[in-house]
């Protein structure tokens, strides 16, 4: 399985447009007229995890792989974000905190 995963990935995108494999996305998934403010959630670049596994024989070894980055934050309800503008705040001086729980395991 392990072998041939690569290709099998490969042949999964083979044609799908660039703009389709992009990773920074951006949702409004709560709305809070009082406030005036739209709580979004949004994904940004690849990360690189590392996580120690317990093996059969109760030895631990270490697996890498690329993870999704997180962000959830509350953003004016009169500026609704689109994935074109979540790119331009990430890539800004100033790009929204992470969520103290994924603060944590991704230092």
């Amino acid at each position: 399985f392990i072998k041939g995963l690569a290709g099998q990935l490969d042949r999964a995108i083979l044609g799908v447009e660039s703009a389709g494999l992009k990773t920074t996305l951006v949702a409004d998934v709560h709305t809070h007229g009082a406030e005036g403010k739209v709580v979004e959630e949004a994904t940004g670049r690849i990360d690189l995890m590392v996580v120690a596994c317990p093996a059969v024989d109760g030895s631990v070894f270490l697996a890498v792989g690329p993870v999704l980055s997180y962000y959830e934050f509350k953003h004016p309800m009169s500026d609704r974000l689109t994935d074109e503008a979540w790119r331009d705040m990430l890539e800004s001086d100033n790009p929204p905190e992470r969520p103290v729980w994924y603060r944590r395991l991704m230092p």
